[in-house]
This record gives C-alpha cells, sequence and structure tokens, in this order.
C-alpha cells in the first residue's frame, strides 16, 4: 500500500513538472532575461555597390533597397537621394539609379547591373526572370485624389537584357503598393488601381509577359510589407481603411483558397511554415502574437509582449521581429517559444536599426543601420 502510494505521488509530481514544462515553453521574455536566447550563424555579404557620400555635408548620397531575396540571390535598388536647389527653394528628389542582381554567396558569384529605370523614377519590387528581371516602377502622379493628395502611377515591366516590355500599369495612394512575387517560380504581383475615387486591390499572375486577374476586392488596399510566399502558398494582408480591418488572403497557384479577417491593430504579419503569424494591438497597448493555419481552420494565441513589431516569417518554423529600440528576437512557431536572438555583428552595445528578409528554411537576410548586410542562419535547436 505504501509503494503504491509513493508511486502515485511520483506519478502526479512528474505530470505538474512536465506540465509545468511545457507551459513555459509558450511564454516569451521581451525584457532580455529569457533562457530562450539563441546565437544564430552570421555571414558578412559582400554589397555589388558602395554607398556614396556628399564632399560637402559627409551625408550619405546613395542608399540600398532591397527588392528580392531568396537562398541565393538578392536584387538591390541603387536608390538616390538628390537635393535640387532652384534659387533659395531646396527640393528632396528620391529616385532610383539602377537594379543589382547577384549571388551573394562568395566573391565570385554572378553580379548583372541594370540601368533601366525611367528618370526620376522608384523601384521597391524586382523578381529574376529567365534572363533579366520583372520591376514595378513609380512616379508621383499629377493625379489627384481629391484631398488626400497627389496619386502615384505605377508600371510593371520586363527586361530581357535588350529592352523592356510593360506588362500592366495604374494609380494608385501607397507607392509601394504593387508588389511583384515568384510563386513555385512563376510571377505574380499584387497592385492597387484606384479610378474615380475608389481603390481595388488586384492579385494578379502573369503568363507571356501578359497580366491575368486572379482576384478582385473592391475597398481594400494592400497593408505594408504584406506579401509573403513558401511553398505551402502565398499570403496577401489586405487592409480597409474605412473600417481599419485587416483580410488575410492565402492563395496557392493560380487559385485563392481563403480569405479570412482578422480584425482591427494588425501591425504586421508574416508566412511562417503552414500558419500566419501576425502581431495584434490590444487595448491594453500590449502586442499579442496570434496565429492562423493557411485554411483558416485553427486561429489561436501564442503570447503576449510589449512591443515587438515587424515580424519576418520563413519557409521553417522560425520569425524574426524587432522591438521599438530595434533589439532583435525570434519565435519558434512550432514549440512557441520566444527569446533573444544574439547577434555577434554588433559591439560595444551599440543597436541599429535592423530589417530581415526571408532566404529559406529558418535563414534570412539581416540589414543593420541600411549599410551592412549578413546571411542570418538558425540551426535546429
Amino acid at each position: 500500500m505504501s509503494k503504491s502510494r509513493n508511486k502515485l505521488i511520483l506519478i502526479i509530481f512528474l505530470t505538474f513538472f512536465l506540465f509545468s514544462i511545457t507551459a513555459c515553453a509558450f511564454r516569451d521574455q521581451p525584457s532580455g532575461e529569457s533562457d530562450y536566447k539563441i546565437t544564430p550563424r552570421l555571414t558578412p555579404i559582400k554589397m555589388p555597390f558602395e554607398i556614396q557620400k556628399d564632399e560637402e555635408t559627409g551625408k550619405d548620397i546613395n542608399m540600398y533597397t532591397i527588392c528580392y531575396t531568396d537562398d541565393k540571390v538578392i536584387i538591390a535598388a541603387d536608390v538616390h537621394n538628390y537635393i535640387a536647389e532652384s534659387g533659395s527653394i531646396k527640393a528632396q528628389n528620391v529616385s532610383t539609379k539602377g537594379l543589382y542582381l547577384f549571388e551573394y554567396a562568395g566573391d565570385d558569384g554572378k553580379k548583372i547591373y541594370f540601368d533601366i529605370v525611367e528618370k526620376d523614377n522608384i523601384v521597391y519590387s524586382a523578381v529574376p526572370y529567365n534572363e533579366g528581371v520583372i520591376f514595378a516602377e513609380y512616379r508621383q502622379s499629377s493625379e489627384d485624389t481629391g484631398g488626400e493628395g497627389h496619386l502615384w502611377q505605377w508600371k510593371v515591366k520586363y527586361y530581357d537584357g535588350t529592352q523592356c516590355t510593360e506588362i500592366d500599369s495604374g494609380y494608385c495612394k501607397n507607392k509601394t503598393a504593387a508588389q511583384i512575387f515568384l510563386y513555385n517560380g512563376e510571377p505574380m504581383y499584387v497592385c492597387e488601381r484606384y479610378d474615380s475615387k475608389a481603390v481595388t486591390l488586384s492579385i494578379n499572375s502573369i503568363d507571356n509577359l501578359k497580366p491575368y486577374i486572379i482576384a478582385e476586392l473592391a475597398d481594400w488596399e494592400k497593408a505594408d510589407g504584406a506579401v509573403d510566399v513558401n511553398e505551402n502558398g502565398f499570403f496577401v494582408r489586405a487592409y480597409y481603411e474605412a473600417i481599419e480591418n485587416s483580410m488575410a488572403i492565402v492563395g496557392e497557384n493560380y487559385e485563392i483558397l481563403m480569405q479570412k479577417e482578422m480584425g482591427k491593430q494588425i501591425s504586421s504579419a508574416a508566412l511562417a511554415s503552414d500558419h500566419i503569424v501576425y502581431l495584434k494591438e490590444t487595448e491594453s497597448g500590449k502586442i499579442q502574437i496570434k496565429s492562423l493555419s493557411l485554411n483558416g481552420a485553427e486561429e489561436k494565441s501564442i503570447d503576449e509582449t510589449v512591443s515587438w513589431n515587424k515580424i519576418t516569417g520563413s519557409s521553417g518554423e522560425y520569425c524574426l521581429m524587432t522591438d521599438d529600440a530595434y533589439n532583435p528576437y525570434y519565435l519558434d512557431t512550432e514549440t512557441g517559444i520566444a527569446g533573444e536572438l544574439l547577434l555577434t555583428c554588433e559591439k560595444n552595445s551599440e543597436t541599429k536599426e535592423k530589417n530581415f528578409y526571408p532566404a529559406g528554411k529558418d535563414r534570412f537576410i539581416l540589414e543593420t543601420g541600411k549599410k551592412d548586410y549578413y546571411v542570418l542562419e538558425i540551426d535546429q535547436q
């Protein structure tokens, strides 16, 4: 009897012990005191062009804009910041000088320069295609939105190495509203079509350099940084300004599989493995980390934090993000474990602005200070 009772007590103790470990695994420690710290492997990337400085002011006159990343290739735009003077009036003019497509592994990889952007236009999005690139360029239009400022005119073009072919064009309120991506190697793009003071979100494929509309949503816009792709599908986050609502749109090949409203106060969202992970601000000001399956059937809260923002996913289980002070964190979407990301490239407690870009399974491109770039790899724990 005594042995049986002791055995029962031991079983109860072990059950509570294992439960407490599992529960702790789904808690994050954004204060910096987490036991779940990861030091990723960082490999410096040599960029294909240099940042130039103004001889008089010492300020940078150009910068990198990352248009595309994958496990081998980066497309970076050389964006210049000109100051045009006319008498006592100074006007800032930001434009893209050209695009560089380069293989970032090693120093002898392929590097191609595309001097194809029309004068005073800006490029934020591009993808490699055949022997060239498909890219979206913008310029401010004389067309007015009726009290909300001028529209932006966008054009989607293909450059084959010798000439440009225009695929599609339109107007939008947001200059980054046309975004190109590859799904299973095929080019697609999301854009806004603004006409007669009404906006429509359009998801499109490209076949033989011709545009084909897959889906259109009247009154919805593309949220910033809102297209993600992996082998499970593509994800677009739409935004309805009048009601401040967000919607998750998931597709596969040339078909929309799910449209599900996500509610208000969605600050960022990303695709990780077979789930959408997003950040939702609560009434108390905290950030709720939530997960939504790609078919919309399973939705759950992972945890709550204080100041995380700008989440970036991958084709693996990890998401990366920063807080308001650019301190980096990770989230393992399989286990719910979250913690600090310890970067060996930052020394003497310096903290620079950081951005992450997907580059394969649990692999990212890290941008620090808008000038330095690294391949960031997380080993399975």
